[in-house]
């Protein structure tokens, strides 16, 4: 499975690399060694410098090049006062594109102000991250803000609001198999969610041992 992160200047960088290291960890006990450069990648459209620099860690390209990826992660990005609807219009063109191609798309926290501007809550409803509610609300005032169940599904598209990322990201993969750590409680509220969470305890364990190492 091909997988992107969106990159904007504003995305919360440290979210965007707990997510690559979470993918690529998951995704080396199902591809060949070195095969994750091309599967795992990072999807930008300006201030292609800047994105470099900030997010070294992952390949890059511009929406004008990107290979199509079958999974997209949308993540938090830094909003404000000064936000408008019109600030990444050839991200959102790209995302309708994108959603209208099958791409599944999981957006988390207020990443979910960049799916309002590509129009991908078409039911009408939309979450976001409860402190920027409001923010959300002014800016997209057709779209109704809801705080239960904490996540919006549509088509091809997924968005939770306060809900930990990690559910989001690990419910399209599956448990590498047999013998695969089970050490974390069921007690995840989102659908399809429980049975890939080992990935996570794996990814820790893993992280644990390197730092004592």
């Amino acid at each position: 499975m091909r997988a992107a992160i969106l990159l904007t200047p504003g995305s919360v960088v440290s979210l965007v690399a707990a997510v690559h290291d979470l993918l690529l960890h998951c995704m080396t006990h199902h591809i060949k060694e070195g095969a994750e450069v091309d599967l795992l990648y990072g999807v930008s459209a300006r201030d292609s410098a800047l994105l470099q620099d900030r997010f070294s860690f992952i390949r890059q390209y511009d929406v004008a090049n990107a290979p199509r990826p079958d999974w997209l992660f949308v993540p938090a990005l830094m909003v404000d006062d000064s936000w408008e609807p019109c600030r990444h219009g050839r991200l959102a063109s790209w995302l309708r594109d994108e959603a209208a191609s099958g791409t599944r798309i999981v957006g988390v926290g207020t990443g979910a102000f960049l799916l309002a501007e590509a129009g991908l809550f078409p039911g009408g409803k939309a979450v976001t991250h409860s402190r920027y509610a409001a923010l959300f609300q002014r800016n997209f005032p057709a779209l109704q803000v809801v705080a239960e169940p904490g996540w919006v599904e549509e088509g091809a598209v997924i968005c939770s609001g306060d809900l930990p990322w990690q559910e989001l990201v690990l419910r399209p993969w599956p448990r590498p198999g047999p013998g695969w750590p089970s050490i974390i409680p069921r007690t995840t509220s989102f659908p399809a969610v429980s049975s890939t969470l080992d990935c996570v305890a794996a990814h820790s364990i893993g992280a644990s041992s390197r730092n004592q190492a």
